[in-house]
């Protein structure tokens, strides 16, 4: 199926200039994600203005470090600042790790039985949630 940007501005209620500018930005970002062999391409804030111009005010992107290879001029813009430092150092020993909100740590094999054990309702219903995950 096509990526469908028209359908989605119609969907998300955009009128006017915004609705007009809206295939473009998303099939923009349709292509970032595909020649940036990216995981994530989120814009947050998606504004509306006043003059009906649509406009991103924030926007970040995660790239598949096993792609890294191919975009080496991509990793020299890394933000450091942006990453929690525990998941920061775990990813340079190429270890799988989450920082969470929590009290129990999960030591698991495989993201799938990861996010499986922190949606357990034992997890819960011993009045615990999932701090750490490392994989």
């Amino acid at each position: 199926m096509p990526f469908q940007s028209r359908r989605i501005a119609r969907y998300l209620g955009l009128e006017g200039p915004a609705a007009a500018a809206a295939p473009g930005l998303f099939n923009s970002l349709y292509q970032l994600f595909l020649d940036n062999d990216c995981t994530l391409v989120e814009v947050n804030p998606l504004i509306v203005t006043g003059d009906g111009r649509l406009v991103a005010l924030d926007a970040k992107i995660n790239l598949d470090d096993d792609a890294m290879f191919r975009r080496p001029s991509l990793r020299e813009l890394r933000d450091r600042a942006q990453e929690d430092e525990l998941e920061a150092q775990a990813a340079e020993l190429d270890i799988a790790y989450v920082n969470l909100d929590g009290d129990v740590g999960c030591l698991v094999n495989g993201a799938g039985l990861a996010m499986a054990t922190s949606d357990v309702d034992w997890v819960s219903a011993a009045g615990a949630r999932p701090c750490k995950l490392l994989d």
